[in-house]
């Protein structure tokens, strides 16, 4: 039987098996921390595709329906459509104007990916710069994002804030 060599009351092996454990701990933290960092890089692009697939979809049925000024969804509410075919408000409230129409379809397209509660609401500004809605969006980590809808091409694009 081989003799291990004793360190107080612990072997070598242990101690050596602790510091390995220990070092392993250290860079499994260090990398799921970053793993936050991607997925907040990550939101904007998504929220992005998922207003536009929203969008071909509603286009979709403006087609379908001989496109009219005024397009009935699921949810019973009438959408304001442009002459392209892309949502420019919702019925009862302004069309694409400042914190009225582009807040609307932003609510309607997104869905459940936003909260509905007004504390919640994570839109800090709103604009609109010739039939486009410019949205700044903030994250839960304090960071934020704008998203751009433009209503004559149904374009949606994202921009990180630059940190």
């Amino acid at each position: 039987m081989p003799l291990s060599r004793r360190v107080g009351a612990f072997s070598v092996e242990l101690w050596v098996t602790v510091i390995v454990m220990l070092v392993l701990i250290v860079l499994f933290m260090r990398s799921f921390n970053s793993t936050y960092d991607d997925v907040d890089r990550l939101k904007p692009t998504k929220l992005a595709e998922v207003m536009e697939v929203a969008l071909r979809q509603l286009r979709a049925s403006w087609l379908a329906t001989n496109q009219p000024q005024m397009l009935v969804i699921d949810s019973g509410q009438s959408l304001v459509m442009s002459a392209q075919g892309y949502p420019t408000g919702v019925a009862g409230e302004s069309s694409i104007e400042p914190g009225t129409g582009c807040v609307a379809v932003l609510q309607l397209l997104l869905g459940e990916a936003l909260p509905r509660s007004a504390e919640d609401w994570p839109v800090l500004t709103t604009a609109v710069d010739g039939g486009e809605c410019q949205y700044e969006i903030l994250y839960e980590s304090g960071h934020s994002f704008e998203l751009r809808y433009d209503t004559t091409t149904g374009k949606v694009r994202a921009f990180q804030a630059e940190e």
